[in-house]
């Protein structure tokens, strides 16, 4: 049975902020996020050349056993925790209990939208695009790459199941914050709830004003916004 406890709230140490404009990557790490993909382009290319050129199978797998295991380690200890601001681990108790470990950020200024996009979706696309080599490897009866794509895959699928429990314990720390800031400081929850209805009421009266109308005339039809 696992058990989770938050161990830190701190400041995130972050690195220089990249140049904006760039198609491919728009948060605001980019050293960070080049090491999040660059160990798991490595393992594409060292399974394809064993497979297509390479004729030493031993070479290949303790190749991709090396670089799987370096991603692994950069992933969970360096890009989760500056990309999203999250760090997990896991350890079995003396008493044989397994205990999971999360740790977040209080300050999440330094996150951007940008970066929390592209750690995720670099996490779970790497799993799933090990999942149709490992399946082909499997009806071609190559049981040695089945062992040898089982390192990068699993590896993934660790991180993946890690930094997702991560996430939801985040969420429900930060739930569990909030309710009970609100009932040590009612009139303060009070007056935010105030301030939001307000603005809610003021966007919805002034909503007709912005919405689009048509005139009519000659045929045409002109929209004024």
């Amino acid at each position: 049975k696992a058990t989770v406890s938050v161990l830190y709230w701190g400041r995130m140490q972050t690195d220089e902020e990249a140049q904006q404009g760039s198609s491919l990557y728009t948060g605001n790490h980019k050293k960070t996020a080049f090491l999040h993909v660059v160990f798991k382009i490595g393992c594409i290319i060292m399974y394809l050349l064993g497979k297509l050129v390479m004729s030493n199978f031993i070479l290949c797998f303790i190749l991709l056993l090396l670089l799987s295991a370096a991603d692994f380690w950069v992933v969970k200890n360096i890009t989760g925790r500056v990309l999203v601001g999250l760090r997990w681990w896991n350890f079995v108790r003396d008493d044989g209990e397994s205990e999971w470990v999360f740790e977040s950020v209080s300050d999440r200024s330094q996150i951007g939208a940008g970066d929390s996009t592209f750690f995720w979706m670099v996490l779970f696309g790497y799993v799933l695009l090990w999942l149709p080599f490992t399946f082909m490897s499997l009806l071609v009866f190559e049981f040695k790459w089945v062992v040898a794509l089982c390192i990068p895959l699993g590896s993934g699928i660790i991180n993946a199941y890690g930094y997702s429990k991560c996430k939801k314990d985040w969420k429900k720390q930060g739930a569990a914050f909030a309710l009970k800031h609100a009932q040590e400081n009612p009139e303060m929850a009070m007056a935010a709830m105030t301030t939001v209805a307000g603005a809610a009421t003021a966007s919805s009266s002034t909503a007709p004003a912005a919405s689009s109308s048509q005139q009519w005339g000659g045929g045409n039809v002109q929209t004024v916004i």
